[in-house]
């Protein structure tokens, strides 16, 4: 059994057996809990899923309010230029994740940055992706426009040569 169902195990259980008997309709604990039962089974299915797709511990600091760009996307920041599109593009999913599961308030900002900050770099890898297509386009078009060119050159050459070979004669 590994770490991720241990996990599951746990909240599932501490939910379980914290919530009092459902027969006793007349006790406010147990009215408390069925009013409240939705929004602890949505807290908990969300806190799972996103523990699933971002991670435990990320998932954990950011349910306390700290948010560490490194956890979240799994890419270092400060080596940000070296990742190439497909990896942004997964680490900006999993921004997305914690951003739609997460509890929301006022201290979910960070997370906001990061995803701009991702989404601005896979628009430059993009662009730069594309920019050195058409370079590249570019240059084959040159190349094959000068190969014409001295294709051209040679006939004219064979040309003069071949009339002033006629005309010695």
């Amino acid at each position: 059994m590994n770490r991720k169902h241990i996990t599951t195990i746990a909240i599932i259980g501490a939910l379980i057996f914290s919530t009092p008997n459902f027969a006793a309709l007349d006790n406010p604990i147990t009215s408390m809990v069925m009013n409240n039962w939705n929004r602890a089974r949505n807290w908990t299915n969300n806190f799972y899923i996103t523990c699933r797709d971002v991670g435990v511990l990320a998932t954990i600091y950011a349910t306390f309010g700290m948010y560490d760009f490194n956890r979240i996307t799994g890419l270092d920041e400060k080596k940000l230029d070296t990742y190439d599109a497909n990896q942004l593009k997964k680490a900006h999913e999993r921004i997305e994740a914690m951003n739609t599961y997460i509890i929301k308030s006022s201290t979910y900002e960070p997370l906001n940055n990061f995803s701009i900050k991702i989404q601005g770099m896979i628009q430059q890898k993009e662009h730069n992706a594309q920019a050195a297509a058409d370079e590249a386009k570019m240059m084959e078009e040159a190349s094959i426009s000068y190969d014409e060119a001295t294709v051209i050159e040679d006939i004219k050459k064979m040309i003069a040569e071949k009339r002033a070979v006629q005309q010695k004669k």
